[in-house]
């Protein structure tokens, strides 16, 4: 008698285990939220940091990042996020360069790629 209520109450609850492991799993909303952001993304992290410091024009703030490329300097490589701003008059500095290591420490930002 005791066997067939343990083998019931196992079997009634057993499948309630199983529920939770086949249900979509609510931490994947989160793990998007928690990727770590793109070389481009920092880019323009310090691109608005540079506007903030009043060292770029506010126009910048709006800017699109418009190519990503790399380079070897002085034996270092170095990744470039091109941004381009087009509310600038002045056509040589429509165009600004911001130079980063490849894990994303800013290096430096110029309308010219020296």
């Amino acid at each position: 008698m005791m066997k067939k209520l343990l083998l019931c109450l196992a079997l009634a609850v057993s499948p309630l285990a199983v529920i939770p492991a086949s249900a979509h799993p609510e931490g994947h909303d989160r793990e998007a939220e928690e990727r770590a952001p793109t070389l481009p993304e920092i880019a323009k992290y310090s691109v608005n940091r540079l506007v903030a410091q009043s060292k770029l024009p506010r126009s910048w703030a709006e800017a699109v990042a418009v190519r990503t490329f790399t380079r070897t300097r002085g034996g270092a490589e170095q990744v470039i996020v091109e941004f381009r701003n087009d509310a600038i008059s002045n056509p040589a500095k429509r165009t600004l360069f911001v130079v980063m290591h490849p894990t994303g420490n800013f290096i430096s930002a110029n309308y010219r790629l020296n």
